[in-house]
C-alpha cells in the first residue's frame, strides 16, 4: 500500500478536494441575472466561504500528512472544518433563501391584476400584456450559478468528511 491509502482511508484526500472546489465555487457566478453574474467573492459571504475552504484545505493537508502537526492541532483542524462547513452551508442556505424570495417579488410584480383584464378587448389585450411582462419578468429574475451548487456541495461533502474523521479519530483513542 502506499503512503495514501496506509490507514485505508482517502478521507483526508477527500477533505482537501472538497476545500478546494469549495474555493473554485466560491469564485465562481453564484447568481445569475440576465446576462449579469454576481460571484460569490463580490459580496462578503463569498470572502466567509472562501476562508472556510482555506481552513478545509488545511484540515485536510493536515489530515493527509500527520507528521507536519501534532495530533491534537490535527483534531483542532478538523473540528475548524466542520465547524466552518457549517457556517459556510448556513450563509448558503441564507443566499438561496433571499435570491428565491427577490424571484418570488418579480414573478408576483409581473401579473396584472384582475381588474384591468375586463371586457373582451381588454381582456385580450391584457393577457398579452400579461405575457410579455411575464416573459420580461422570467428573463430579469435572479437564478442560483452552477458555482452556488459546486459550492454547496463541496461544503456539505467537507462537512461529512470531518464528521468521519473526528469519528475515526474517536474510535481509535477508545480502542488504544
Amino acid at each position: 500500500m502506499d503512503k495514501l491509502t496506509r490507514n485505508g482511508s482517502f478521507a483526508p484526500a477527500i477533505l482537501g478536494v472538497a476545500g478546494a472546489l469549495a474555493f473554485i465555487g466560491s469564485s465562481s457566478a453564484w447568481i445569475r441575472v440576465s446576462f449579469i453574474q454576481i460571484r460569490g467573492l463580490d459580496y462578503w459571504f463569498g470572502f466567509v466561504t472562501a476562508i472556510s475552504a482555506c481552513a478545509i484545505i488545511t484540515s485536510g493537508i493536515t489530515s493527509l500528512r500527520p507528521h507536519l502537526v501534532t495530533p491534537k492541532w490535527r483534531k483542532n483542524w478538523t473540528i475548524y472544518s466542520l465547524l466552518s462547513s457549517v457556517i459556510s452551508i448556513t450563509i448558503l442556505l441564507i443566499v438561496a433563501s433571499r435570491v428565491n424570495k427577490i424571484g418570488e417579488e418579480i414573478s408576483k410584480k409581473a401579473e396584472l391584476p384582475d381588474s384591468f383584464v375586463g371586457g373582451l378587448l381588454l381582456g385580450v389585450l391584457g393577457r398579452v400584456i400579461g405575457r410579455a411582462t411575464k416573459t420580461v419578468a422570467e428573463f430579469i429574475e435572479p437564478k442560483l450559478a452552477e458555482g452556488f451548487y459546486i459550492t454547496l456541495a463541496s461544503f456539505v461533502l467537507a462537512a461529512t468528511t470531518s464528521v468521519y474523521l473526528l469519528f475515526r479519530e474517536s474510535t481509535r483513542k477508545n480502542d488504544v
